[in-house]
């Protein structure tokens, strides 16, 4: 039997990892998603800012009326730069300083004096914006309750 020399075509096509065009489609589909997410990530960031700060405000200013009427004496309260001051009316000695609003996140400047009976010396309302995000306001009545409430930015 003479020797038959045979070839076969054993080429076999695989699928091995993707096409250039597949690969351009799943691109510009992270893109397109990444175009409606990166916004929404930037204020979701500013309104936590908002939120933080206020809480801020909120501790400050209830550390000040507590201390006013643990020392018996007038605590005044400054909003200036961004941040708050807690300071003894009679002799100036700061009791605490906040630490300032990062980020552009604004408080409004205003003075409170908390008497030693845990009483304001006038209605108060310290606002807290920051960029595109909704602000709150922080109220002190002259009874010296503290509440917030969303909005008041320009």
């Amino acid at each position: 039997m003479p020797f038959m020399l045979t070839l076969r075509n054993n080429v076999h096509k695989s699928n091995r990892g993707f096409t250039l065009i597949e690969l351009m489609v799943v691109i510009a589909l992270i893109a397109i998603i990444a175009g409606f997410a990166v916004p929404q990530m930037g204020r979701l960031i500013e309104n936590n800012r908002v939120v933080s700060t206020t809480n801020s405000v909120v501790g400050m200013l209830n550390y000040s009326r507590s201390e006013a009427i643990r020392r018996g004496a007038l605590v005044k309260v400054t909003a200036s730069a961004n941040t708050l001051t807690s300071t003894l009316s009679g002799d100036g000695t700061v009791l605490r300083v906040m630490e300032p609003a990062e980020g552009g996140t604004t408080i409004s400047n205003g003075t409170l004096d908390f008497r030693a009976n845990g009483l304001a010396s006038a209605a108060v309302t310290f606002t807290v914006c920051s960029g595109d995000a909704e602000g709150r306001q922080v109220g002190v009545t002259v009874g010296g309750r503290i509440s917030t409430t969303d909005g008041g930015c320009p």
